[in-house]
């Protein structure tokens, strides 16, 4: 589920060089491509949750970067 400001933003997409995205599947797509960031107001907050949403309904992986695998060098000295 997502908040009116971000949903009227994804909706409106201004400044973007695509038009609004349709379906969530677009904006999953859009956000897959790192293009999100291009919507003109969108910043950090909203697109954390926007990311949220989207791994909540199962349309990407984890919302965030995996850690180093377990049993790896840089998990043990920090380096890889």
């Amino acid at each position: 589920m997502l908040s009116a400001a971000a949903f009227n933003l994804i909706a409106r997409s201004w400044g973007a060089p695509y038009g609004p995205p349709a379906t969530a599947g677009d904006v999953a797509d859009l956000h897959c491509q790192s293009q999100l960031w291009q919507i003109r107001g969108l910043g950090p907050r909203r697109h954390g949750e926007i990311e949220l949403g989207l791994h909540r309904a199962g349309l990407i992986g984890t919302a965030s970067p995996p850690g180093p695998d377990p049993g790896s060098d840089q998990e043990a000295t920090g380096r890889p």
